[in-house]
Formats: structure tokens, C-alpha cells, sequence
């Protein structure tokens, strides 16, 4: 019987869907993607995620005001890890989960025309039919449009590099951040503290 996990596989430098299954009498764990055996601590997809401390300087009050959150990833597997990490540390009430730029933005869209408001989007960068750069500056129009009178903080998930370019639309899209998701993390338990940090640096600025 195989067993769906994610974990981070260093072949493909980037969190996988891992399949578990026994093999010699032993369970063994290998990348869907590569094959790679994977030796690294799992998180199971299914089931209850294990409880895991919030990194240090890193408070519930930090995170815990993101109570709506909208992610926005093409890849199924990294959608789902980052719904893991937010639940983890109870962050989000309602998570909303979107495969593309245009999904996106329909979904805030929709929020706003309601009344009810974002309080953290996370963006890839690189997704089909509308980036996560065209999203962004198309969810700080809907804002001035719908008077919202607080910005939403955008994170920024990517591989891509800090250049002059994306320097210019951290800037332009304060408050953002960036957690580079091909970073290198040894363990979930160091992408998570990665990904609460930002979110806690974000949740401070005005």
C-alpha cells in the first residue's frame, strides 16, 4: 500500500509528493518525481499535521491576524504544503486556493464586492494565464476601486532572484515580502520557520 506524503526532495530542490511503501520489509520513501529516496522527517498530506512551535521571536500575535488568506500556486503539491504550514499555526480561517492569477483575482474580487476583506495573499510569480507580478498590481487596483482602507500584505513565493525588477515590485506592492521556495530548506520544519517569519514581518508593517 502506498501512502501520498510531501516532503523536500534535494534532487528536484523543491517539496514533492513522496510515495511511501514497503519494500524488503522496511518502509521506504522515494520522490514521485525523480525516484530519489527520500530520508528526510515526512508530513503526511492526510490526517492531522504533527504540531510544531512557531519559530523563536515569531508570536501567535504576529500571524494570527490573517484570518482570510488567499494562495495562489499552479503547482497542486506546493498549494497544498503551504495549506499545511498555515494550518500548523493556526493561521487563516478561511483559506482560499487558487491555481492561477486570473483565479486570483476573481477570488478577491469577489471578496470585495462583498464587504469582506484579504488579509494576506500569496503569490507565485511564475503561473499560466496570469502572473503573480500582473496579479498583484491587478489586486492593489481592485483595493483604490473598492476603497479598501487597508493593503493587503503579499508574499511572494518564487524561485526567482531578487533583481532590479522584482526589487521595483516588492516596492511598488508594499507591504510584500519573498520567501524564495528554491531556497534549498533541509526539512519542512525549516520552510515553515522560513515562511512564519516573513508572515510575521509582514503582519508589522503598516
Amino acid at each position: 500500500m502506498m501512502v501520498a506524503m510531501l516532503d523536500y526532495c534535494t534532487g528536484c530542490a523543491t517539496y514533492v509528493e513522496v510515495l511511501t511503501a514497503t519494500e524488503g520489509g522496511q518502509s521506504r520513501s522515494r520522490c514521485s518525481q525523480c525516484g530519489r529516496e527520500i530520508v528526510e522527517e515526512r508530513t503526511k498530506v492526510s490526517g492531522a499535521p504533527p504540531a510544531m512551535d512557531l519559530p523563536e521571536l515569531v508570536t501567535e500575535e504576529d500571524v494570527l491576524q490573517f484570518d482570510s488568506v488567499v494562495i495562489s500556486e499552479d503547482s497542486p503539491t506546493l498549494r497544498q504544503l503551504l495549506k499545511i504550514v498555515l494550518q500548523q499555526h493556526g493561521i487563516g480561517k478561511e483559506i482560499f486556493l487558487t491555481q492561477n492569477g486570473e483565479e486570483f483575482v476573481q477570488t478577491v474580487i469577489e471578496r470585495f464586492s462583498k464587504g469582506a476583506g484579504v488579509n494576506l495573499a500569496i503569490l507565485d510569480l511564475e503561473m499560466p494565464v496570469l502572473n503573480g507580478h500582473v496579479a498583484a498590481i491587478v489586486l492593489r487596483a481592485a483595493e483604490r476601486a473598492f476603497r479598501v482602507t487597508k493593503k493587503t500584505p503579499i508574499l511572494f513565493f518564487s524561485r526567482r532572484t531578487r533583481d532590479q525588477d522584482f526589487e521595483r515590485l516588492l516596492t511598488l506592492c508594499q507591504p510584500a515580502g519573498y520567501v524564495n521556495k528554491g531556497e534549498g530548506f533541509d526539512s519542512h520544519s525549516q520552510f515553515a520557520r522560513r515562511l512564519t517569519e516573513e508572515m510575521a514581518r509582514l503582519s508589522n508593517k503598516p
